[in-house]
């Protein structure tokens, strides 16, 4: 656990952007529909989980009043990123 400078309010900041991510995390793998998936999400290291879900390639492209995100590669774990969306509409229902 590093920190970034001596300063103990930059200190503070930094934990809790960190916290933050790490909550963000969690809340994706508690979207997932099947147990494995969410127990694989929660094991990963943040870093991991930076490189393999949130860093996907994609072309964004603007037209038509809307933005359309392409995905460029497709890996394993691109499919959790569909299964979680899945699972947006049955949160908003209750």
């Amino acid at each position: 656990m590093r920190v970034p400078v001596y300063d103990l309010v930059s200190n503070w900041a930094y934990m809790v952007i960190a916290s933050l991510a790490w909550t963000l995390k969690v809340w994706f793998a508690l979207t997932l529909p099947r147990a494995a998936d969410r127990d694989d999400v929660l094991r990963m290291e943040f870093k991991q989980f930076l490189n393999v879900l949130i860093r996907v390639p994609c072309q964004v492209i603007k037209g038509g009043h809307r933005i359309l995100l392409r995905l460029l590669g497709y890996t394993r774990c691109v499919r959790l990123l569909f299964a979680s969306l899945g699972a947006v509409p049955r949160l908003n229902s209750g």
